[in-house]
């Protein structure tokens, strides 16, 4: 296939490619349209609704091969630029909380109390329990997480874990069983409480107001967001589940509710949390709302979100082309993720295509390669990719923001110096904030030209995925 001109017009994809609408005589000649029963809609309305196709798998445009101007590579670039990225955060929060805290310095006590202060001021309010019972039923709980253990196994006579001084098993139990009644109707009755909210959503609504005032609010310069989805089990059948909405989840064969969890990229600090309810019909529903609360509540519920200078990097439960072409990408947004495999991507494997099915087919045997095919769409340059790795997998992705072929060697062990020092060279420039040259770093090294053949080479001490020396392209 003929590579296409930067200078084409074709080449890429416009906004009102991806927007094809009836023409005018495809339409009602009256210009509304009939919906459900009595509502009417404006032909401009019925476009807006319905006529907003997602790209397809034919509408991705394939790039150049690889050359001396398109391929780079970095040694430990990431961890460069997360390291970056967290002194920023952290810098910002420090502030944040130095200010909330009154200019004081931080203590875990008042820390305790500025983080989760509203939380057990609500928990006293609803369970009747006093603030130091609360304490060590959430120390309990703390530790319990932290090691990934349940009651049982906290409690038991063989329990490795000491809980002295925290609560008793009964006492732990009780407080859960508490929690459990606590909901939207009186004691011993079944008809819910007009406006009274379940406990779980003023949980959720004290935590979402201290993360965003602490964590997001004043937050200036480019923001990275991690989207993660908790799953907690809950199999009780018949069970009133006030709101929640209650999944299978495929890998654990479980059943149980679904948390999703919005944190800095680099640091991990919370930003926000939304729980899946029952109206919701996707992911999608949770996560826009988890979004516009946190990063934009000024937005409201139909308008686009304010989200310039923000990238959101999510997994392939995520990647869904509503939330993408429709919410995210509209609003500014940058996105970064693993995709599955769907008729709008333009790669796949394992997989029979038909004549009419435009993807291309990874083999899944082979030696390590980088597939690229581009696609322009809201606004935005997007890169799909599909990276084999020379030991039968094969991973898509998507991101708005790495256009060429782009390869960061990690060290397998940063802090091994058995070679010479001119070969850690590249680890000084690093931690001393250096922008030297790469290239003229890489030259320096003893690093051996791959050809497309190998499959794994570790000079020292370093993993490579699959990289063409940029050697190689001036012979």
């Amino acid at each position: 296939m003929d590579e296409p001109n930067a200078n084409d017009e074709n080449a890429i994809i416009a906004d009102d490619d991806l927007n094809e609408v009836p023409e005018e005589e495809e339409l009602p000649t009256d210009g509304f349209l009939l919906s459900g029963t009595a509502s009417l809609l404006s032909i401009e309305d019925y476009r807006a609704i319905f006529d907003n196709p997602h790209p397809t798998a034919n509408q991705w445009r394939d790039v150049a091969g690889p050359n001396s101007c398109n391929v780079s590579a970095t040694i430990d670039g990431a961890r460069k630029a997360l390291w970056d990225q967290a002194q920023v955060e952290i810098k910002f929060v420090r502030g944040k909380v130095k200010a909330a805290l009154g200019m004081k310095d931080a203590t875990i006590r008042n820390l305790w109390d500025l983080i989760l202060g509203p939380m057990i001021s609500l928990l006293e309010e609803k369970i009747g329990l006093d603030k130091e019972h609360l304490r060590k039923v959430i120390g309990t709980y703390t530790l319990a997480a932290a090691y990934g253990l349940s009651k049982t196994q906290v409690f038991s006579k063989n329990s490795f874990v000491k809980v002295d001084g925290l609560t008793t098993e009964q006492d732990y139990q009780d407080f859960w069983n508490s929690v459990a009644r606590c909901g939207c109707k009186e004691s011993g009755k079944n008809e819910y409480v007009r406006g009274l909210r379940p406990l779980w959503m003023d949980m959720q609504h004290d935590l979402n107001e201290t993360c965003r005032k602490l964590f997001v609010e004043g937050f200036s310069g480019f923001m990275r967001v991690l989207i993660d989805d908790d799953k907690m089990h809950y199999n009780i059948e018949k069970a009133d589940t006030q709101g929640l909405k209650k999944s299978q989840h495929v890998r654990d064969n479980r059943k149980g509710f679904v948390a999703h969890t919005a944190c800095y990229t680099a640091s991990g600090l919370p930003i926000g949390i939304e729980w899946e309810r029952s109206g919701d019909d996707t992911t999608a529903a949770a996560t826009e709302r988890l979004i516009r609360a946190q990063l934009s509540p000024m937005s409201g519920q139909h308008d686009l979100p304010m989200l310039a200078n923000t990238e959101f990097c999510m997994d392939r439960g995520y990647c869904l082309p509503s939330l993408l072409f429709d919410f995210l990408l509209p609003s500014g947004a940058d996105i970064l993720g693993t995709m599955k495999r769907s008729p709008m991507f333009p790669f796949t494997y394992e997989q029979k295509l038909t004549s009419s099915d435009k993807r291309q087919l990874i083999e899944k045997k082979g030696f390590r390669n980088l597939f690229l095919k581009k696609l322009r769409a809201r606004d935005k340059d997007i890169t799909g990719i599909a990276y084999r790795d020379g030991k039968g997998g094969v991973t898509l992705a998507l991101t708005t923001f790495e256009q060429t072929r782009h390869w960061d060697l990690v060290l397998a062990n940063p802090l091994h110096r058995e070679n010479s020092e001119q070969e850690l060279l590249w680890y000084t420039s690093i931690c001393e904030e250096s922008y030297e040259d790469y290239k003229e770093l890489f030259d320096n090294l003893p690093v051996k030209a791959l050809t497309v053949k190998q499959s794994r080479v570790v000079p020292f001490t370093c993993f490579f995925l699959h990289f063409i020396f940029i050697r190689s392209f001036d012979s």
